[in-house]
This record gives structure tokens, sequence and C-alpha cells, in this order.
């Protein structure tokens, strides 16, 4: 008798680990799935985003604020400005799909699923102009 119950129990940890072993990955990976959708439905709306990544030592990013700046005024309405700092839980998760290669990094998207274009570096405030204009008017299948 003693044997057979040391024997179920070594069974029963058996079956308990092996579903664990199922469950806790599928689990963790319903989480960041959950986490990756909230942060993505908490990023695009109804318009058109530009998302641009930051980071609070670019000195190019310090010098592009005054043009953001203006910009967000005067498409307000018509383009959502989403800024993300590189060492944030946001762009971790944003830069899964969306990889910027250098800072600033802008990408120019219709919705989460169409990138317009993108652009990095330091931009001129007439050229950022005439790419926002041209993906407003761009149909939406329209990627570069």
């Amino acid at each position: 008798m003693k044997f057979t119950l040391m024997r179920m129990m070594a069974l029963l940890f058996v079956a308990a680990f092996s579903a664990a072993c199922i469950y806790v990955p599928r689990a963790i990976e319903a989480a960041e799935q959950r986490k990756t959708e909230q942060t993505l439905d908490s990023v695009f709306g109804a318009r058109p985003v530009v998302l641009q990544y930051t980071s609070p030592d670019c000195s190019t990013c310090k010098a592009m604020k005054p043009v953001v700046k203006k910009l967000k005024q005067d498409y307000k309405g018509r383009i959502d400005f989403v800024e993300v700092s590189v060492e944030s839980a946001t762009a971790q998760t944003l830069q899964e799909m969306f990889p910027p290669e250098y800072l600033p990094s802008f990408f120019l998207l219709h919705d989460r699923d169409t990138v317009y274009t993108r652009v990095e570096g330091e931009v001129s405030d007439e050229h950022f102009r005439a790419m926002l204009d041209d993906m407003l008017n761009a149909p939406k299948n329209m990627v570069n």
C-alpha cells in the first residue's frame, strides 16, 4: 500500500508539473498579447499617427521638439502625435512592430497595420509637413 501511495503521489506530481509547463507559458503569452493590444489601443485611434521615439539624452531629439510641437498644433484633429521614450515599457512593446534604428525616429502610420513612411534624425519643418500632407492625401494601402 505504501508503494502504491508513493507511486500515485509521484504520478500526480508529474501530471501537475506537466499541466503547469503547458499552462504557464500559454498564460504568459496571453498576458503579453493583452499588454501589446492595450498599448496599441492607447496609441492608435481613428486618425493617422506620428509615432516618435525619443530619449532624454538625445540632442537631435531636443532640437526637433519645437518642430514637432508646432506640427502638433497645426495638424490637431487630423493626425495624432505620440512621443515615446525608448526607455519606457510602452516603447519596448512598440519596438517589436516599429523598430527604430536612430533617434529620433518618426513612423508615419495610417493605422496600427499600415506604415506610410518613416524618417530618422533631424527633419526640416517644410519636409515634415510635406510628408504629413502626402500621408493624409495618400490611399491607406500606399506604403513607402
